[in-house]
């Protein structure tokens, strides 16, 4: 009997071994796309950062159409350059779904485009009141995007740790990517997000009050 019994305990003890590998296997795969997508974001590499996540979702959430980006190297190499995170945990919620927790360090936006803002405020006052040919849409869009540059690269800006829970999804194809969501990306971009809607916030309050 004693025998039967240890030989059960050896067998189960074998299936919690295939089955906690099985979950370290997918857990580390999980892991190694995020090591991946901040590696390549850092080096603002557009080809490899693809291979982890949908590129578009960088420049404007995905809506190509209304970002004023012409550029997304050096987009992304001013929006990076402080960028750094550490992995918190991770959890397995099916087979081909883990979810991990990173603490992400980047600039902080809401300085940044408060400074923005104020300079697309004067250069729009400017336009306004020149005598000259007004600019077309698209030389606006390069004008902004100057500015956001220069916003964005200006010493000593500080930095803000978010943390965020970012989806990692093995494809049909078996390769694992990341679901971008407004949480993540937030995180990512230091806030833009949330200094977007503050600023959106304000302007609407301003032109109540007139």
């Amino acid at each position: 009997m004693k025998e039967i019994s240890r030989g059960l305990t050896a067998v189960l003890l074998v299936f919690t071994m295939i089955f906690s590998f099985t979950g370290c296997g997918e857990i580390n795969k999980a892991e190694k796309t995020v090591n991946g997508l901040f590696a390549s974001l850092k080096q603002a590499d557009l080809e490899k950062i693809s291979e982890y996540m949908n590129v578009a979702d960088l420049m404007n959430a995905g809506d190509e159409e209304d970002s004023f980006i012409s550029n997304p190297e050096t987009f992304m190499q001013s929006m990076f350059k402080q960028l750094d995170y550490k992995i918190v945990s991770s959890e397995k919620i099916d087979n081909s779904t883990v979810e991990v927790t990173v603490d992400i360090t980047n600039i902080d936006m809401k300085p940044v485009f408060t400074d923005f803002f104020a300079r697309a405020i004067q250069y729009a006052f400017s336009s306004s009141l020149s005598s000259a040919q007004q600019p077309t849409e698209e030389e606006t869009s390069q004008k902004m995007e100057e500015m956001f540059i220069e916003s964005v690269t200006k010493p000593n800006l500080a930095t803000v740790t978010n943390t965020a829970v970012i989806t990692v999804v093995k494809g049909e194809d078996k390769v694992w990517n990341i679901e971008s969501d407004d949480d993540f990306l937030n995180a990512l971009l230091g806030g833009m997000y949330d200094a977007i809607q503050t600023i959106q916030l304000k302007t609407a309050l301003a032109a109540l009050n007139k």
